[in-house]
């Protein structure tokens, strides 16, 4: 088994990646992430970018380089975890719904999901100069929201309730253009930051209209990969006297509980949270409420032991 840990350390707004290992060959370089808040968003440089270094067989030499300092471990040793991880469960492509007055692009990805966002360039585009499309300095802005404004631009999803704040804060995506091709290929403006949404706001892009195949909204849905322990199907529904007109209520139930699964599966980040769009937060007592439909609807026991140990 390969051991690591993986730190990340902020010095003046910059960010800076460390990977220790046992030995003494980690080395460590300044990424593209300037600032990070799990509810405010994510603000990146792609001019502080380095492609290919998260590849296997990268070659990281140069000044852009230095060999990491190897510091003492944690007291304790280590132990595999044995909970489920948290794992990519689907990638999609939302479908761009057209572009508003204020310039914002808006993408529907068709349901609630729980993720985050890249703006991909399609490689064609980039050998033809793809650049321009993302000129150094232009700022892109990704907003993320359950539903629409009246005008047809993105709600945006409050980062954290009024009463913490008071004030409304919008969690965002923030992408500076380094003005490379190499770099600008794919905006990724979240690597860190989740939140729930439906829709998908993007403004500042300086390209064309998107068109079916390019740019692509590429999102990434996630969640603790808990396995099935029930599943509910009811067929058509038939009155008594064998009438199949009126509201379906078998369809209906099942829609419901579906809904209900996909909800409790949306709220697991590794512990159960009030919300993948808010507050993040492990409230016990949505968690409580919650407890016997996840029991009956998903193999709890390894997560349930960890999270009441975290309680603990």
């Amino acid at each position: 088994m390969v051991r690591f840990v993986i730190r990340v350390e902020m010095s003046g707004g910059a960010g800076a990646v460390v990977v220790r290992s046992r030995g003494s060959s980690a080395m460590l370089g300044a990424g593209d992430l300037m600032e990070d808040d799990m509810h405010l968003g994510e603000y990146r440089y792609g001019g502080r970018g380095t492609p290919g270094w998260t590849e296997a067989g990268y070659n990281a030499s140069g000044d852009a380089w230095r060999h990491a300092d190897v510091l003492q471990g944690p007291i304790g040793s280590m132990q595999v975890t044995q909970e489920p991880p948290i794992r990519v469960m689907e990638v999609l492509e939302p479908m761009y719904v057209g572009t508003r007055e204020d310039g914002q692009m808006v993408f529907d990805a068709g349901r609630e999901v729980s993720g985050q966002c890249d703006l991909v360039l399609r490689a064609s585009s980039v050998s033809e100069g793809g650049s321009e499309w993302c000129k150094a300095g232009t700022v892109i802005r990704f907003v993320y929201g359950e539903t629409l404004f009246d005008n047809g631009t993105v709600m945006p999803v409050p980062a954290v309730p009024d009463r913490v704040h008071g004030g409304h804060l919008e969690q965002m995506g923030r992408y500076e253009c380094g003005g490379s091709a190499g770099l600008d290929a794919a905006v990724v403006p979240n690597r860190f930051m989740y939140t729930g949404f439906r829709y998908v706001g993007v403004s500042g892009w300086g390209g064309a209209v998107p068109s079916a195949s390019n740019p692509v909204l590429r999102c990434r849905s996630f969640h603790t990969d808990l396995a099935n322990a029930s599943e509910l199907v009811l067929g058509p529904s038939v009155s008594a006297d064998g009438d199949e007109s009126g509201v379906d209520a078998g369809y209906v139930l099942t829609r419901v509980v579906n809904a209900t699964r996909a909800s409790g599966l949306e709220n697991f980040m590794s512990i159960p949270t009030d919300c993948p769009t808010r507050e993040k937060r492990g409230w016990m007592g949505d968690s409580g409420a919650a407890l016997l439909f996840m029991g009956a609807a998903f193999d709890m026991q390894t997560s349930y032991r960890k999270w009441l140990a975290d309680i603990r």
